[in-house]
């Protein structure tokens, strides 16, 4: 068995805010796998090269260590100084002034390397983990592109259809010219969504609206399954309003036949589309989505975008119908193709039965009252059966004339001094303002069970788990899904907030 080998950086002068490129101290091995930092200046390696660490000298004081590259060759590798260097302006000239130094084999341990950092190379030989998820566009692409062919290639896990994930402006460039053929006119899209935009994530329609040129409008709610975060307030939208509405799949299905043949016309419609297709590929399904038209909102003015932050999908389709139109904006993309979609239902704002529309393709066997009851079983499923659901499920199925849940009893969650005892167990989730308009964080709220003396804990779990605290008592959260599914008691954190005044003796508390 190799010894271990030991190589410790040398730093000099000022390093805040560098980001080394390598461990401090390197530990490794003959025969370790290294990744190769630097770029060789007689063209032995590049940057991200991986070789084979086969022996090591010292030349003076300074390791020199023998590497085996892929070409077969082997290279001495000595230390590598970085500079860190920062812009002096000097007699009215811009200069870079060396501040510190990090002086390092420039190599790291690499049994494994992001599908980032294997760009441009070549292996015969790779497993390729995607556990976590793509998260770039045409990641998946180069990692599997790495792989010299099939028999070498190894998957850890399945791709997965949200792992395929495409640049639209590269599609745009790829496509340009072609002219769509068959074309039914325009359809201008106006979508309201939830959640920021981050590394793995996107924001998440909550209502979408489509306006035709020959005069159709539609819109309906889309439940996002997730916190609803501000829509009560920038959408008047509530999470007891999305309680029987659609996910993106369903009511895609529902909208098909509408947008079949058209082309898609709005403001920076390729973000639209974007979130559109994310959000259909997040419920496993992938289809061809069509390149759109329109100007960017870089190219509006501030009034004109006002407009299109209107509270509704509708308003925000009908502004983008009327913008394009005075920039007499060419309807120069593809157009959505048909989708063998099977059949949905769309929900436009309200509750009453009238709120509900059946589409897509639907079997001539059965009634559209019958569709809309089998997706409302499905949805019903999901959802804590309280008082306020229990009678509009009964309302619905005398619309329909159809059972939709029969035995369905009401499961209002139990009085909340009952159940937040010293002790007991409590999972968080959403934030919310609360009467004197301070926000509450979940880390404020689990800051404030803890001097409560509950224990708050991370997760919804069968046996683990006590109370849920939501922002809303029908929130669409994963954590209140699992609560629903393991008969978790929902409070809201209005009601959170109002126990934990009287638990600590009529104290208001505060963030």
């Amino acid at each position: 068995m190799h010894p271990e080998l030991r190589c410790r950086a040398t730093e000099r002068g000022e390093l805040e805010g560098f980001s080394r490129p390598t461990e401090a101290e390197l530990v490794y091995k003959v025969g370790a796998q290294v990744m190769l930092l630097t770029n060789d200046p007689m063209d032995r390696w590049v940057n991200g090269t991986i070789g084979q660490v086969i022996s090591q000298r010292m030349d003076g004081s300074e390791p020199v260590v023998t590497v085996a590259l892929p070409s077969g060759a082997v290279a001495d590798v000595h230390p590598y100084t970085w500079e860190i260097t920062q812009p002096i302006v000097e007699t009215g000239r811009l200069r870079n002034e060396v501040v510190g130094t990090f002086t390092q084999l420039p190599f790291r341990l690499a049994w494994a390397i992001t599908i980032h950092k294997s760009q441009g190379q070549t292996l015969s030989r790779l497993v390729i983990d995607l556990t976590g998820g793509t998260f770039a566009d045409g990641q998946l692409y180069v990692a599997l592109s790495r792989s010299t062919s099939m028999d070498g290639l190894v998957l850890r896990r399945q791709v997965v259809v949200k792992d395929l994930k495409t640049d639209m402006r590269v599609r745009r460039f790829l496509e340009r010219g072609i002219k769509p053929s068959n074309t039914r006119g325009r359809v201008y899209l106006g979508v309201c969504t939830v959640g920021s935009e981050k590394l793995r994530v996107r924001p998440r329609p909550i209502e979408i609206a489509l306006i035709t040129d020959d005069g159709t409008e539609i819109s309906t709610l889309v439940n996002p399954g997730r916190d609803l975060q501000d829509a009560r307030n920038t959408y008047g939208i509530t999470a007891s309003d999305i309680q029987f509405a659609p996910n993106l799949r369903i009511a895609w299905a529902a909208l098909a036949p509408y947008l079949e043949g058209r082309t898609p016309v709005g403001v920076d419609i390729d973000r639209q589309l974007g979130y559109f297709d994310t959000e259909l590929k997040r419920h496993d399904w992938s289809i061809a989505m069509p390149i759109g038209s329109g100007p960017t909102l870089a190219d509006l003015s501030l009034a004109d975008q006002v407009l299109l932050d209107a509270p509704s999908a509708l308003e925000r389709a009908r502004a983008a119908r009327d913008l394009t139109a005075r920039q007499q904006v060419q309807a120069n993309g593809g157009t959505f193709l048909s989708a063998e979609s099977g059949t949905g239902y769309l929900y436009r704002r309200g509750e009453g039965p009238n709120c509900f529309q059946v589409g897509g393709i639907l079997p001539a066997d059965r009634t559209p009252e019958h569709i809309l009851a089998e997706h409302l079983r499905d949805t019903i499923g999901k959802i804590k059966l309280d008082t306020h659901v229990l009678a509009r499920i009964r309302e619905l199925e005398q619309a329909l004339g159809l059972p939709i849940h029969p035995d369905a009893t009401s499961t209002d969650s139990p009085v909340i001094t009952a159940v937040l005892i010293p002790g007991a167990r409590v999972c968080f989730t959403g934030a919310v303002t609360d009467d004197t308009g301070s926000t509450w964080t979940r880390e404020d709220m689990k800051d404030l069970a803890e001097k409560c003396r509950l224990e708050p804990v991370d997760s919804v779990t069968k046996r683990k788990c006590d109370a849920l605290v939501a922002a809303e008592a029908a929130t669409q959260s994963g954590k209140g899904k699992l609560a629903v599914r393991y008969g978790t008691p929902i409070f809201t954190a209005q009601e959170f907030l109002a126990w934990a005044d009287g638990a600590m003796g009529g104290g208001k508390p505060s963030v």
